[in-house]
């Protein structure tokens, strides 16, 4: 397989020319193109594509595109759409290739004739900075679930309908309800009748108006039918576009508090 690029060099000097023209359409796109006949063999490819796959264009020209990639399993499940004309995919290959962190997107693109043969672009896009940013989201994202369990008081959040969302491991044990039991319910469910009207009050005159309510009392209705007393404070959430998206409440039960008064 190494050498069949080498002697479609050499005996097709005129398609060369052409493959060469094609490829250079992708120059200053940022994107690697390399085309590769139908057993899989890059005939011609771009420096960016040579770069992204860490080596040098001797061990690129003239070698199964699946080899360079580091990745023969997504050459054997390419290979059949190749010889689909007008097929494309999409596909996602990690390589460790000299550089940290290295995440290719790769894109089968629809074949082209060239001078008689039947030729598939396939297009490297670099993902490493998209995966960097992913990874770094998720791992925020679990130091904010661990902080969020951790909380001694209690977080809940609920749409601006008030069904709950999401609620931690304070309020359950708080209210003794499971979180799937307790995500079929609203904020409405667990306060009391006689509370609505204020805090219907409450959400038109403060919370929607100034984005927060401050600290305030009311009960909260737990599964088995008691009330305990808490504190409150409630803020607005808005969403990556700056919408309201709901809101989201910090809780304190009073009840050992109140004994201590009382």
């Amino acid at each position: 397989m190494g050498d069949i690029g080498n002697d479609f060099m050499v005996d097709n000097e005129s398609k060369l020319q052409r493959l060469r023209q094609l490829v250079s359409g992708f120059n200053g796109m940022g994107a690697g193109v390399a085309f590769v006949d139908n057993g899989g063999c890059i005939i011609e490819a771009n420096p960016t594509f040579i770069t992204m796959t860490g080596l040098d264009r001797d061990s690129v020209v003239g070698h199964a595109f699946g080899d360079v990639l580091g990745n023969p399993d997504l050459a054997r499940s390419i290979l059949p759409i190749m010889r689909n004309e007008g097929k494309s995919v999409e596909g996602v290959v990690g390589r460790e290739n000299g550089r940290p962190d290295s995440w290719i997107r790769v894109l089968l693109g629809a074949s082209v004739v060239v001078e008689g043969e039947s030729l598939t672009p396939i297009i490297l896009e670099d993902r490493a900075e998209e995966r960097r940013l992913r990874l770094a989201q998720a791992e925020s994202e679990t130091r904010e679930g661990r902080v969020f369990e951790a909380l001694q008081d209690g977080w809940i959040e609920t749409d601006m309908e008030g069904r709950i969302q999401r609620a931690n491991k304070a309020v359950l044990d708080m209210l003794g309800y499971g979180e799937a039991e307790l995500k079929r319910m609203t904020f409405w469910d667990i306060t009391p009748p006689e509370y609505h009207d204020r805090e219907r009050r409450l959400i038109e005159e403060q919370i929607l108006k100034k984005g927060q309510s401050g600290i305030y009392e009311k009960e909260y209705v737990t599964r088995d039918g008691r009330r305990i007393p808490i504190e409150l404070s409630v803020h607005l959430t808005t969403d990556d576009s700056g919408e309201v998206c709901g809101m989201w409440g910090l809780v304190r039960d009073m009840s050992e508090q109140q004994s201590v008064q009382a």
